[in-house]
């Protein structure tokens, strides 16, 4: 999947992910093989996209409400697994709220090895340079994309 497919569904379905997409604007009915399914579900557009294969047109047949689709559980669950494999899996999306950074020293020392030169420098009576506080500063640059 490249860029523009991925800005693509975050533009038509940005309220829809990996973890949500057999739930949300999907209402189950108890103890039937049926759901009900909002207009606005990408799993809609997938049926409606694949009429052939259905043998019929997904717009002939009656909205409950004018917005819901009655939809079998199993066609629900083949639709999204496909969507999931298909698409999803192969959107470029991170939490950054599990961002992490790890600093290492360009020379592959460890950060307690004061090198020979400044062992050489140190007393015994002067403070460990290892005890000291230290600070670090830098600039990390990130590009990112806040979905609406």
């Amino acid at each position: 999947m490249n860029l523009t497919e991925g800005h693509e569904w975050r533009a038509n379905y940005r309220d829809y992910n990996a973890d949500n997409l057999t739930t949300h604007n999907v209402l189950e009915v108890s103890g039937m093989p049926y759901v009900f399914v909002h207009e606005s579900h990408p799993v809609i557009s997938l049926l409606r996209a694949n009429t052939e294969l259905l043998g019929t047109k997904l717009d002939d047949h009656a909205k409950i409400d004018g917005e819901w689709y009655k939809v079998g559980k199993q066609v629900l669950n083949t639709c999204c697994a496909t969507l999931q494999t298909k698409v999803l899996n192969r959107i470029n999306c991170q939490d950054l709220n599990q961002i992490q950074v790890q600093l290492k020293r360009l020379d592959a020392k460890e950060w307690t090895d004061v090198g020979e030169v400044l062992q050489e420098h140190m007393t015994s009576s002067e403070e460990s340079i290892l005890d000291r506080p230290c600070s670090f500063m830098a600039r990390l640059e990130l590009t990112y994309e806040i979905p609406h």
